[in-house]
């Protein structure tokens, strides 16, 4: 039988031959912590920094319209709104339709200009004299807004990109359709989007 003595001697010499992986551990979950804390700190900061600065959007996704003029001549009206919680200014807007194949320039682009975009409002580009044909394959709408944040200085581009149906049997299509961020990628190459 052992004694309370050499009981208290084992378990003391057993933790010891334990302690470095113990402290090993410890410090392992604690450089985690750490690791995830500052993580989440960044993150929060990316977070903070979009949401004070002028963010456009599409409200209503797509907000985007097409309709054929008594002349046959095609308008396009895109609308985006001011998403963040202060102006944007010395704002340009430049809208094209540009053919699924991107294998030439834009058929059509227009620009507009407006000096300073207060927060919760919007900002549209309509063009109502566009020649199209009966018969139109389905092209991409792009459109890229350039401004400045008024309070840094810093400037931004954004740049968006949908699918419009086209003209078919004479009807104007109002359909637009989100694209994959692949398609997106592509039509601002094909168009220098957002480039310096």
């Amino acid at each position: 039988m052992h004694s309370i003595g050499d009981i208290i001697r084992h378990a003391a010499s057993t933790a010891l031959d334990w302690a470095p992986l113990i402290s090993a551990i410890v410090v392992t979950i604690s450089l985690v912590v750490a690791l995830w804390k500052v993580v989440k700190k960044r993150a929060k900061r990316t977070d903070a920094t979009r949401s004070a600065r002028p963010y456009f959007m599409f409200e209503e996704y797509p907000k985007s319209r097409t309709w054929r003029q008594a002349d046959g001549r095609l308008g396009i009206r895109v609308t985006l709104k001011n998403l963040g919680p202060h102006a944007a200014a010395n704002l340009s807007l430049r809208v094209g339709l540009v053919d699924c194949r991107l294998d030439r320039p834009p058929l059509y682009e227009w620009r507009g200009n407006s000096t300073q975009v207060p927060s919760g409002e919007e900002v549209s580009l309509e063009e109502s004299g566009v020649s199209v044909a009966a018969q139109m394959p389905s092209h991409f709408l792009f459109a890229e807004i350039r401004y400045g944040d008024p309070m840094t200085g810093q400037p931004y581009c954004q740049f968006f990109v949908h699918l419009w149906r086209g003209i078919s049997g004479g009807k104007v299509s109002d359909t637009f359709r989100a694209v994959s961020e692949s398609e997106r990628g592509k039509v601002k190459q094909a168009v220098s989007g957002c480039t310096p």
